[in-house]
């Protein structure tokens, strides 16, 4: 019983770190035993159908509801029992100051385990429509049914995607180099003042901004242009400890840049889904579905859209600069246990060469700050 077999950590921030994974990993060992439970059960007919019918109603094959089990990292620790200081609720409606969500609490979409697909929400339609999109990763079937090992290798990169989108957006902002950001192996750092001076070099800029560019949506990176890095003291560090996928779909036909060229296709499968719930005329949703692939040349594009849940450390404070009034985080800037839900989506040319096929992970929102940056 002695005090350093009980708490074999040094501090508080390895104990919570510690807790963070342990709870996520008897989390993680309850999904696998929920999905025993109805793994078996026509799950072969599931996909078959799902493949087969090829629209967002294939999905629609049973609207029975399981409520498995509760989402994970839901942790009170002694260290951190206070409710975490999200925002300051003076003036609710008014914008932040820097665009962010720095909170305990999962979002609620989250919790409710909607992908904000548009499609059915229950245990065997996220199963399935999480396996189409593995097999559009080119992952096996054995990996899908019994290891589940893509995920944690796909959220472990996404993870580290996350962190480097992070970077690249407070580089931007505050035009601070990046590699002053990162210089902390594992963490995302930066302590900004208005009097700061910008050593950003014209080249770091440029390399900045081709970076992100080519990570991040366009609508996200639009989100921090308005921010006036002058009018605030900014202090912000992002220790991510752990990442767990949260939902996988494809959506067939359509995808981001086709709906910017031609916004007509924006929301063509709500269309469908809104149809199926209203009718459940399948023979409607065949046709709105062969139309949907008449209109768009059956050009063998899938799009994939991936939700990761990233656990973090991390200490979040923004203080108006001339008064030194804490508007945005936490009252004391101390170190906390958060949530980031993050966005990613990738599309795949199946008309291309093999090499050519799959493109580049872009994170098109976190937090739903932009509501999932849908357009499907």
């Amino acid at each position: 019983d002695s005090p350093e077999v009980l708490n074999p950590y040094a501090d508080d921030r390895q104990r919570v770190i510690h807790v963070v994974r342990r709870n996520n990993d008897l989390k993680h060992k309850a999904k696998s035993e929920a999905k025993k439970h109805f793994l078996w059960r026509k799950t072969n007919s599931c996909i078959d159908s799902a493949i087969t019918m090829n629209t967002v109603a294939a999905l629609s094959l049973t609207r029975r509801s399981r409520n498995v089990l509760l989402r994970p990292f839901q942790i009170r620790v002694a260290a951190f029992s206070q409710e975490s200081s999200v925002a300051k609720e003076d003036d609710a409606s008014a914008a932040p100051a820097f665009p962010w969500r720095h909170s305990r609490a999962e979002l609620q979409r989250v919790v409710d385990q909607d992908d904000l697909s548009g499609m059915p929400n229950n245990t065997r339609a996220r199963f399935v429509r999480r396996a189409l999109a593995a097999r559009e990763l080119d992952k096996g079937w054995l990996d899908i049914f019994f290891t589940d090992s893509w995920k944690d290798e796909l959220s472990s990169d996404m993870q580290w995607a996350f962190q480097m989108g992070v970077a690249g957006i407070l580089s931007r902002t505050f035009k601070v180099p990046m590699d002053e950001i990162n210089k902390n192996q594992g963490s995302v750092a930066l302590n900004y003042t208005a009097q700061t001076d910008s050593n950003l070099t014209e080249e770091q800029s440029e390399e900045t901004k081709n970076f992100s560019g080519r990570m991040l949506d366009e609508n996200l990176i639009k989100l921090y242009e308005s921010v006036d890095p002058t009018s605030m003291d900014f202090e912000f560090k992002m220790t991510p400890v752990d990442h767990r996928l949260e939902n996988a779909f494809v959506i067939p036909m359509i995808h981001r840049e086709l709906v910017k060229e031609n916004p007509s296709f924006k929301g063509r499968y709500s269309i469908i889904e809104k149809e199926f719930n209203e009718t459940k005329d399948f023979t409607k949703i065949r046709e709105l579905g062969e139309k949907l692939a008449e209109d768009t040349g059956f050009n063998g594009i899938r799009t994939i859209i991936v939700d990761v849940s990233v656990d973090c450390l991390e200490t979040f404070q923004v203080r108006e600069n001339s008064t030194g009034k804490v508007i945005q985080g936490s009252e004391e800037a101390v170190e906390e246990p958060v949530t980031h839900l993050v966005r990613f989506e990738i599309t795949r040319h199946r008309k291309k060469s093999p090499e050519e096929q799959l493109g580049s992970w872009v994170i098109v929102d976190w937090d739903d700050l932009l509501e999932g940056n849908s357009w499907h």
